[in-house]
């Protein structure tokens, strides 16, 4: 996923329409709602299709079949095209009875799964209660999502990220014409609203239609996530190799320090040449680095616990900068047995700029200090190397915190309902 920017557009998933629904919908030659203005001052993304077509709207991101998803303003679509609309919303309710029909199943399937988790049975009927709404005919959603195979394609035009962001508040303040009227134009009338557009930040997410059938795998992906995070929440910290549990939502700095510190003055060069990028360093440092499937062992012990998912954060250090980068990684397991990475999120501190106040809080941890008395005891004088550590640890809690925050959002976003926008998965299916 992938790392989410929450300034950007978000990734609600689309309701999938027929390759016919779709060229019958765009045969219509009204242009009554086409910008008046160059593509380059709206806020919008532009698709040009080989018919000749076009689009205003957000591109979302690819998924595993390759296709092409937009997501178009409801109303101008409606107006745009008059002719097919009505085919398309009969369409949509027709494929949302059909995904609704498939939750059912799947539903009965995951309770049959966990019959001995009472808690959890009972968190999964409640969620599964959604199913028995109204599909939402009487509230249509803010937008439509088409989708195209690449063939069908001429040219894609994404608009820059700010002006996205602003084009997302106004349709999230759901201001008149947002398709089509300038980017500068749609600020002026937020500001004029009293929306600050440096400081809000853009979901739609729920205005997409919320229902469609989601492939195995984002179903796999989704009931994973909601087990984190209502039920086991099998976590791993660590970097090189070295990963360990993680019972709460604190990194355990403890644990941490003790690397932060170095293996020793070898240890210490070896990554200082490595990252002044001179050459009898670089093996070293490739043989120190975490092979392609680094995960696979924490899976194995997720699976022990019959967990179905875990989430795993990986601590980089770089001596010359003292930036520390954290990467979360979400990994997910199929009814089949097999594992699969759902989301990485990456976040970064410098452990130069931490306020002294952190630092201090640091030594305070119980554990920390209990550390710290240890390594004092040994009548070694560490200060220098001991300040250091502690403004990586600091700057690791600050990172961790950063990348976890990411992460909670993503899977509060996907687990707090069964009509939820289906998990965007990485479309390569690697870890990285």
């Amino acid at each position: 996923m992938s790392t989410q920017v929450s300034t950007s557009i978000p990734y609600p998933a689309s309701l999938p329409c027929t390759v016919l629904l779709v060229e019958l919908l765009l045969t219509s030659s009204a242009t009554a709602q086409l910008p008046k203005v160059a593509p380059e001052r709206l806020g919008v993304d532009r698709l040009v299709l080989q018919s000749g077509q076009r689009l205003y709207g957000f591109a979302l991101p690819s998924e595993s079949d390759g296709r092409l998803r937009f997501a178009v303003e409801r109303s101008w679509m409606q107006t745009t095209y008059p002719d097919r609309y009505r085919d398309l919303e009969r369409e949509e309710r027709r494929q949302a009875r059909e995904a609704i029909e498939l939750l059912r199943h799947r539903v009965q399937q995951w309770l049959q799964q966990r019959r001995g988790e009472e808690l959890l049975r009972l968190h999964i009927e409640a969620l599964a209660a959604d199913l028995d709404h109204p599909l939402g005919e009487d509230r249509p959603s803010q937008f439509v999502v088409l989708e195209f195979d690449t063939d069908q394609v001429r040219q894609l035009k994404t608009a820059p990220p700010r002006a996205r962001h602003i084009a997302g508040l106004a349709f999230q303040h759901e201001l008149d014409g947002a398709t089509i009227t300038p980017t500068n134009l749609l600020e002026k009338r937020l500001i004029a609203m009293g929306v600050d557009p440096s400081r809000e930040e853009v979901d739609l997410s729920d205005r997409v239609p919320q229902v469609r059938r989601e492939s195995d795998r984002q179903w796999a992906a989704r009931k994973a996530l909601i087990e984190f995070e209502v039920w086991k929440p099998i976590e791993f910290q660590g970097s090189e190799g070295r990963f360990f549990r993680v019972d709460d939502s604190a990194p355990d700095l403890a644990r941490l320090l003790p690397d932060m510190l170095g293996g020793g003055m070898s240890d210490s060069l070896m990554q200082l040449g490595a990252e002044l990028g001179l050459p009898e360093f670089a093996a070293a440092a490739r043989q120190r680095s975490d092979p392609p499937d680094w995960w696979r062992e924490l899976a194995q012990r997720a699976e022990q616990e019959q967990a179905t998912g875990f989430l795993v954060s990986r601590l980089q250090q770089r001596l010359l900068s003292g930036d520390v980068t954290v990467d979360t990684h979400f990994f997910a397991r199929e009814d089949s047995g097999s594992w699969f990475p759902v989301v990485r999120f990456t976040a970064t501190a410098n452990a130069r700029s931490q306020p002294a106040e952190r630092i201090e809080r640091i030594k305070e941890d119980p554990q920390v200090a209990r550390l710290l008395q240890k390594l004092a005891s040994l009548g070694i004088d560490l200060s220098q190397r001991i300040d250091a550590a502690l403004r990586h640890g600091a700057a690791t809690e600050q990172a961790l915190s950063d990348a976890k925050s990411q992460f909670h959002r993503f899977a509060s976003r996907h687990s707090r309902s069964l009509l939820a926008p289906p998990v965007p998965l990485p479309s390569n299916g690697d870890a990285q």
